[in-house]
């Protein structure tokens, strides 16, 4: 995806492999962008990458879910603003 590697090129010097730090680095870039510039992002996704990023997006919010409803051994830990990290 275009997207992740201009913000890999941009950062890799800073990145330390920490959640963290990929947290922040994602929402500032989303931060930057409009729905409209992700959408355009997105239709130039392959069928497969596309269908790559959902399922992502699927299993994160049942890892949520999961961590919220105490099922599991999942343990979600949250940053200096409440956010779920994992």
């Amino acid at each position: 995806m275009k997207l992740v590697e201009e913000l890999y090129a941009m950062y890799r010097n800073h990145l330390t492999g920490d959640e963290e730090d990929l947290y922040e680095v994602v929402m500032g870039a989303l931060d930057e962008h409009e729905r409209t510039d992700l959408e355009k992002t997105t239709q130039q996704l392959s069928d497969e990458q596309y269908a790559e990023m959902v399922k992502y997006y699927i299993l994160e919010l049942l890892r949520r879910k999961i961590a919220e409803e105490g099922i599991g051994n999942i343990n979600m830990k949250t940053n200096a603003r409440g956010d779920l990290l994992h």
